[in-house]
């Protein structure tokens, strides 16, 4: 009984330790996809602040719901970290061209 109950616990130890690795690597992941969102709308900065408070607001609001897609797809993600964070990369650069559509319709108004 004693060796049943001693083995079950060591199992589920295992169990618990293996969970948590992969849930410092899924964070580890998220850290390393924000760093590399982060450059790349750094490039965006310039054009970003020459804008008024309206555009910098919805800006702000497209870049936080960026994120937030890029850690849910890598948090849920089963797939390799590359193939994760080339879905979230084709998603942030169809989104970087409607943010430029949009700030070159609103320089040109």
């Amino acid at each position: 009984m004693w060796i049943h109950c001693s083995l079950q616990c060591t199992t589920s130890f295992k169990n618990n330790q293996k969970m948590r690795k992969i849930y410092l690597f899924n964070q580890f992941k998220v850290k390393i996809a924000y760093l590399f969102v982060t450059l790349i709308l750094f490039k965006y900065l310039k054009i970003i602040f020459s804008l008024g408070e309206i555009w910098k607001k919805l800006i702000q609001l497209l870049s936080a719901l960026i994120f937030k897609i890029m850690t849910i797809q890598i948090l849920q993600c089963k797939s390799s970290f590359f193939t994760t964070f080339r879905k979230a990369l084709l998603k942030l650069t169809a989104a970087q061209i409607t943010l430029m559509k949009m700030i070159i319709l609103y320089k040109n108004t």
